[in-house]
């Protein structure tokens, strides 16, 4: 295979990455290792330094097609899901979709950990119970409300950090993680917002500096906690599995799909007018058409990440690669 069609393919993998990378619950590691570029992908990650910079041994090339092709992703269909997250109407079934992908990497996850002992279920249950309280509390749900345009937004930069972090490990989603986090919906129509004003030819700062900020936080999570991620697997990896799966389970409530809301005058853009605020979860009417709706949603995205795992563990097997079935997550 000629030089440029392996660019074409690393492009190509981008494409699918960044379409994983934007819902909640298809982690984008999982999609690179399907694709085969896993294992590269970490290696190349984990060898950027000052002196692989100057003796030149980054893959340069291999690192722009594939970050380019996640880019064009990203701006190309964030347009769609930042309408949908905004309508009532819509925000439900999104939701249930993102929450059936949810269920299903968790049982991924699940599956990942051979045997429990008393420390895993300790961590589980730790993980699970921080998780719960820090997504419910107010500065999560309140957080749009609170937004400045200061040049530098810390929780931006850590959210983009934890982000990339979780990006980097098949079964756990990034972009789950911003929703925790309560960055979800703003780098959304960040990405929407950024990817328009470029179709029209106008540069939008704010959304660039919100893009930025999580860009700088991507890169040092990139730089540095993949070493840290990949020591924790290797020699902890149980506990850290368990520990990250009590994290998923217990911010569960913040991919609920059914919730009261009222309307707000748009926290940084209030040309916009009003966007829907959420205030509280509610339990549907089980025979209302939405509820039917959601729950043949929230099935298909379930079936989905199975069939997802399904082709990776074939992949696997094709080529005797224990990255995934094993946990040796650096091991290409």
């Amino acid at each position: 295979m000629s030089k440029w069609l392996v660019v074409l393919r690393v492009f190509f993998t981008g494409l699918c990455m960044g379409a994983a990378d934007l819902v909640p619950g298809i982690s984008g590691g999982t999609i690179a290792f399907i694709m085969g570029i896993y294992g590269p992908l970490i290696e190349a990650i984990r060898s950027i330094n000052v002196k692989a910079f100057k003796q030149k041994k980054i893959p340069f090339l291999f690192l722009t097609a594939l970050f380019l092709g996640i880019g064009c992703s990203l701006l190309g269909f964030s347009h769609v899901v930042s309408v949908m997250l905004k309508n009532p109407t819509t925000r439900p079934l999104l939701y249930s979709f993102f929450i059936g992908l949810i269920l299903a990497s968790l049982l991924f996850l699940f599956q990942k950990i051979k045997q429990w002992d008393r420390r895993g279920v300790l961590a589980l249950m730790g993980g699970a119970l921080f998780a719960y309280f820090f997504s419910g509390h107010p500065f999560t749900q309140t957080f749009e409300s609170s937004f400045s345009q200061a040049l530098i937004q810390p929780w931006f930069i850590f959210s983009g950090a934890v982000a990339i972090s979780a990006m980097l490990l098949p079964g756990i989603s990034g972009s789950y993680l911003l929703m925790v986090l309560g960055v979800y919906p703003i780098a959304l129509e960040a990405l929407a917002d950024f990817s328009t004003s470029l179709k029209i030819g106008h540069f939008d700062l704010i959304a660039f500096s919100i893009l930025a900020n999580l860009m700088i936080g991507i890169i040092l999570g990139g730089l540095l906690f993949s070493h840290v991620i990949n020591w924790l697997l290797e020699k902890h990896h149980n506990l850290t599995l368990s520990l990250l799966i009590g994290f998923m389970v217990g911010a569960l409530r913040t991919a609920w799909p059914f919730w009261e809301w009222s309307l707000i005058q748009h926290p940084y853009r209030p040309e916009k007018g009003q966007i829907p605020l959420l205030t509280k979860p509610i339990w549907p009417d089980l025979s209302s058409a939405l509820f039917w709706k959601a729950l043949v949603i929230a099935l298909f995205g379930f079936i989905l990440v199975l069939v997802i795992d399904y082709l990776a563990k074939k992949i696997s097997v094709m080529h005797k690669n224990p990255s995934l079935e094993e946990g040796g997550y650096s091991k290409g």
